[in-house]
């Protein structure tokens, strides 16, 4: 009936009739698009946002809240301007305390931006406007939770560094908070130090001035009566979007990831306390209260004893005294004195509490142990100069210092006594020729007019583990056809090429030693070539570290390319 009432009205009157007919349709119970195309949430950021579960959403940095929608949701051009949407337009809401702008993307996408980046502690919910109609009237249809958590990472905060005047004194600026002997408890904190704290996130430096605490622990009486002085570290630091309108007020806060702390009075002896940031504190406009209580470390100044050096550590076993980085290399040992000494204490008190002996069995440690003798300087302030003109490689030592109540440090800390156990490292093996006065391969030398021999020396030390290190040296002469060895070599440094130079005139094959040894050979000084190489323990190889010496009376010069 609808197409024949057309044909007879006519095209213009007809699309009146059809308009009508879609009102109708559209305003009733059943209509058509509500049906086919309910509005939907049909894709999120976070995808959390629809799972149907008891989880909360971590969030961090800039994360934004987005929702993507199966049907328009607004008429095209209804949020222009700078006025707030109607509540029955935002589709849903974050209620935490961040600042954030909303806004329609497009008709059916909605996003939420927080103005700053996500606070710690953050502990909040996110809501879904289930009372929410797209613009005809079709009503939203949830399918996921209509309440979700959110939550941030905790705030957390550590020691970044320890510093202090009178231990710098003491040691002529050789103290360290964090190296000592493989005992000591780090970080040592000196009475007068500064402690720099570096927190996750930025913090109110008045906040933590009044929550800030310092804790008895493990037994220890430090902590029971310390106050905390907190101290700006420099120039604010805000994570912030300049060109939020919250932003400016967080940046007059001066809200700041460092701060440096003092105790008063400072750590006893040997003490240990927690610096503490306890529960529930409040440390920034936009955070939230800490979720539970965030502890540090502090110890109190160590006792006094003197490492063998600042990064030694005291091995365990045979085979963890053998390690690099627990061998010592030289006969010339930098003790540390980690408060210095008090200005009473001479070199001479110090080294009478000293003993040092030698293994006569480096890897059976119950063997007998015979004095060793050595002189002690002062080096510093800090460092003691131990030498031992008789160390030897590859061998086990042990140093012992005794106590003594009448030496003491530059705190009062009498000497206590230590006992040190290291292993001398065994010298990398190595073989080397003579310098040349150029990266070239050839030598011109002019017989004087006796002939004399030529001394070649050649240092080495052990016998080396790899392919390509030399096992020896080895000369050819070649007194009446000088261009035939240079011809061999001319192109080729094989083992086959070394093969056809014949029989040296001499050689010699390095034999283990950990010890530095020299080889002088004995060059001819009459006219001819001789060619000085190092074969190597491979068959695969030729010539390591080659040296070509061309000996000539000048009549036998040839161009060399």
């Amino acid at each position: 009936h609808l197409l024949f009432t057309c044909i007879i009205l006519g095209a213009g009157r007809c699309s009146w009739l059809v308009l009508l007919v879609l009102v109708a349709v559209l305003g009733s119970d059943a209509a058509f698009l509500q049906n086919q195309l309910p509005l939907e949430v049909v894709l999120t950021t976070p995808s959390q946002l629809l799972e149907n579960s008891t989880q909360s959403i971590n969030v961090e940095n800039g994360q934004a809240f987005m929702a993507v929608f199966s049907r328009p949701v607004i008429p095209l051009g209804s949020d222009f301007g700078t006025q707030s949407l109607p509540d029955a337009m935002v589709p849903f809401k974050v209620n935490c305390p961040v600042p954030g702008m909303f806004r329609w993307v497009t008709t059916n996408i909605a996003r939420w931006d927080p103005s700053i980046a996500w606070p710690t502690d953050m502990d909040c919910e996110f809501t879904w406007n289930t009372a929410m109609k797209t613009f005809d009237g079709a009503p939203l249809v949830l399918r996921g939770p209509r309440t979700v958590r959110i939550k941030s990472s905790r705030i957390s905060f550590s020691v970044a560094d320890i510093a202090s005047a009178s231990a710098n004194k003491a040691t002529g600026n050789q103290w360290n908070a964090y190296r000592g002997m493989d005992d000591d408890k780090f970080p040592e904190v000196p009475p007068d130090a500064n402690i720099t704290l570096t927190f996750s996130y930025p913090v109110l430096l008045s906040a933590l001035q009044s929550a800030l605490a310092v804790v008895p622990c493990c037994g220890s009486n430090a902590g029971s009566s310390q106050s905390v002085r907190v101290l700006p570290c420099g120039p604010p630091y805000v994570i912030v979007d300049p060109f939020a309108p919250a932003a400016k007020q967080l940046q007059q806060q001066q809200n700041s990831t460092c701060a440096v702390v003092r105790l008063s009075p400072g750590l006893p002896a040997s003490g240990v306390a927690i610096l503490r940031l306890p529960k529930g504190v409040r440390y920034n406009t936009v955070s939230g209260p800490t979720s539970n209580d965030t502890d540090v470390y502090l110890w109190g100044l160590r006792r006094f004893r003197i490492p063998l050096r600042t990064n030694f550590q005291q091995p365990g076993s045979a085979a963890a005294a053998v390690e690099q980085e627990n061998t010592i290399s030289y006969r010339r040992l930098l003790m540390w004195l980690p408060h210095g000494t008090a200005a009473d204490v001479t070199t001479g008190a110090l080294k009478a509490q000293m003993y040092l002996c030698k293994y006569d069995d480096p890897y059976k440690w119950q063997t007998p142990c015979n004095q060793v003798p050595f002189q002690l300087e002062r080096a510093n302030k800090g460092q003691l100069l131990l030498t031992v003109p008789s160390l030897m490689p590859r061998q086990h030592y042990q140093l012992k210092v005794a106590g003594s109540q009448a030496i003491r440090d530059a705190y009062g800390l009498p000497l206590e006594e230590s006992t040190t156990y290291f292993f001398t490292n065994e010298p990398a093996a190595d073989l080397s020729y003579p310098k040349l006065a150029t990266s070239a391969s050839v030598m011109v030398l002019e017989p004087d007019a006796q002939q004399r021999p030529l001394p070649w020396p050649v240092v080495y030390r052990g016998n080396g583990s790899q392919d390509y290190e030399a096992q020896g040296v080895s000369v050819w002469g070649f007194p009446e056809k000088p261009a035939k060895g240079v011809a061999v070599l001319a192109s080729d440094y094989t083992q086959q090429a070394v093969q056809g130079l014949g029989t040296p005139t001499q050689r010699f094959v390095r034999s283990f030693s950990a010890l530095t040894a020299t080889k002088v050979l004995q060059l001819s000084g009459k006219p001819g070539v001789q060619l000085l190489g190092a074969p190597t323990r491979s068959a695969y190889e030729g010539l390591s570290n080659r040296v070509m010496v061309v000996q000539t009376d000048l009549q036998y010069a040839c161009e060399w390319s």
